[in-house]
Parts: structure tokens; C-alpha cells; sequence
């Protein structure tokens, strides 16, 4: 039964391919064509705008500086949790867990040198970025 109908419907593929004719388009279809291509490319200009501000970036960058800073030459035993009075944010729990909290001289040398192989990494996609975008 399913062969026959399978027959069935080459015969009828077969019919309609037969009489069916050669469709052409008009004579001007490929300048159409082109002027669609050049309008739609001149509309979709891409305009690039950060997510993050160059003034944000230079909070961000400040701050990470600055908290490096403080762990490359804070020398003292005393923790930081002793040094800023938190006492009415109510976090005394969570303040007192980072009491013997110090960092090695090599983890914050590491620390520094990732941020600033990062940093560079940051500067070299932004500037690759700009020159694509500004074509």
C-alpha cells in the first residue's frame, strides 16, 4: 500500500515538474537587487557605545589600585578587621572570622602582577575594538 502510494506521488511530482515553466526575472532585477544591498548596508551603522564609562573605569581601577596598595605595604600584625570600626553595620561575625587574616608578600605580588598583565589585555582589546568599529 505504501509503495503504491509513493508511485503515486513521483507520477505526480514528475506532471507538475513537466509542466511548469522557466520563470525570468525582470530586466532590471539585478540593480534592484543592488540598490536593496546598498541601502540596507548604509542604514545598519554600527554605533559602538561602552557599557562601562571612562570615568567608571577609572573608579574601578583606582579602587583596585588603592586595595593593592594597602596589602603590598601593610606591615603591621594587626588585622583589618581591628583597624576600621564596623561596630554599626553589625557585622562582628564576619569581621571576627578575618581576625588572623594576613596576605604573603608573594600572593600580593601575584595579585598585582595579574591585575596588571589584566589591565594591559583590557587596553589592547579596547584600542583593537575601536579601530574595528570606527571603519
Amino acid at each position: 500500500m505504501k509503495n503504491n502510494v509513493d508511485e503515486n506521488i513521483e507520477k505526480l511530482v514528475k506532471k507538475l515538474v513537466q509542466t511548469a515553466s522557466i520563470e525570468t526575472p525582470s530586466p532590471d532585477f539585478t540593480k534592484n537587487v543592488m540598490s536593496g544591498i546598498l541601502a540596507s548596508k548604509t542604514n545598519n551603522n554600527i554605533i559602538y557605545q561602552p557599557i562601562i564609562s571612562k570615568r567608571g573605569w577609572l573608579l574601578i581601577s583606582t579602587g583596585i589600585i588603592g586595595v593593592f596598595t594597602f596589602l603590598i605595604f601593610h606591615t603591621e600584625n594587626a588585622s583589618l578587621a581591628n583597624q576600621f570600626n564596623f561596630s554599626f553595620l553589625q557585622f562582628d561575625k564576619l569581621l571576627n572570622s578575618f581576625n588572623g587574616f594576613q596576605v604573603s608578600s608573594m600572593n600580593a605580588n601575584i595579585l598585582l602582577l595579574s591585575f596588571l598583565m589584566i589591565s594591559i589585555q583590557v587596553l589592547l582589546l579596547k584600542s583593537y575594538l575601536n579601530k574595528k568599529y570606527q571603519k
